[in-house]
Formats: structure tokens, sequence, C-alpha cells
């Protein structure tokens, strides 16, 4: 049987500059740490023959596949933009400060719980992003049983095979729940 893997992006520059950044600004690469975490996951991949592969078409989920997949693999890769980042809407390119805790501020980590989404009206809707990651994974698992995928994207979509897994977080928020929080290059796999 195949799975289907969903990694995270590297370490990006939006990501040190405290800045979301969605589909409006692509211009946000991979930092040197980003480009060593994407080399360590594919170490981590490196006896998987992928059947498929598909990518954001953002400049860090890109980077971080074509060092992945790296050679000849390169044109194989896929863009397909539901999974592309959330559109992050009124809070695209504002700087936020990161909490002592190691989080983000109140308005990020609010736009990032099911139960507060209302309060962001510009904002691609928890629902939404819920919406077109789960068609995405029962797309693949339909066009693609048993085979294995690779699919980079980025953190909220990542977040969302999590709820696909487990289900939405008792606390409605997918950035405070350590189940749902994804890390640098970090791998999810489903069942395929």
């Amino acid at each position: 049987m195949g799975k289907i893997y969903f990694v995270r992006h590297g370490d990006a520059e939006h990501n040190v500059l405290c800045v979301p950044a969605s589909n409006v600004n692509d211009i946000y690469g991979l930092t040197a740490a980003g480009r060593d975490e994407a080399v360590k996951c594919k170490e981590q991949l490196a006896n998987i023959k992928f059947d498929q592969i598909f990518t954001s078409r953002l400049k860090r989920a890109a980077q971080t596949c074509g060092i992945i997949v790296g050679g000849d693999r390169i044109k194989d890769i896929q863009i397909d933009n539901r999974i592309i980042d959330r559109d992050w809407g009124v809070l695209t390119g504002k700087r936020y400060k990161p909490t002592q805790h190691g989080g983000v501020e109140f308005n990020v980590i609010k736009s990032m719980n099911y139960n507060l989404q209302k309060d962001f009206p510009n904002m691609e809707s928890m629902d939404d992003l819920e919406k077109r990651m789960f068609d995405f994974i029962d797309d693949v698992k339909a066009k693609y049983p048993g085979r294995n995928v690779l699919v980079v994207t980025h953190n909220n979509c990542v977040s969302m095979v999590k709820v696909y897994l487990y289900g939405r977080p008792k606390s409605g928020s997918i950035l405070e729940d350590p189940l749902y929080y994804v890390k640098n290059c970090e791998i999810v796999e489903i069942e395929n």
C-alpha cells in the first residue's frame, strides 16, 4: 500500500521576518536553515519512490520540493493551487510580534482558530481551507490509489491534513494545540 507524504516547506524568509505571506506576495524563499531542513527531509525520504509529486506554486514550497526530489524528477513536479498557503487577507504582509512562549501575537493565533474565524472576514476561513485540503486529499486518493505521492505545501495546509486524520482540535485552534502544530519540513503521512 502506498502513502501520501505531506511536507511543510523549510524555514522561509517570511518566517524570520514574522510576516504572513500568501499567494498575493510570493517573494519569500527559503533561508539557509530552510535549505538545510529540506536536505534533511530529502534524506528521510530517500528510500521512497514517488509515483506523483505535487507542490504549491509559492517559492518557499517549490524550492523545498526541488531540493527533496532533485535532479531529473524536477520535471515531474505538478503545481496544484489547492495546496497554496492560506489567504491571510488583511494580515498578509503585516509584521507580527513573536510572543514570549515562542508563538505569535494574538491576531495570528486568533485567525487560526475555527471558533474565532468570523473576526477576520477578508481572510480565507478555516472552513474553506479545510474544504479545499480535504478535496485535494480525496482527489489524490481517488486518482493515485496505492501509490506513493509527495506533496510539499504550507503549515496551515499540513495542519488540515492532521484535521483530516484526527478531527478538529477541541480548542478550535490549530496553532495552540501541539498535535496540529507543524514544524518546518515535518512529514505527515496518510495511507493511500
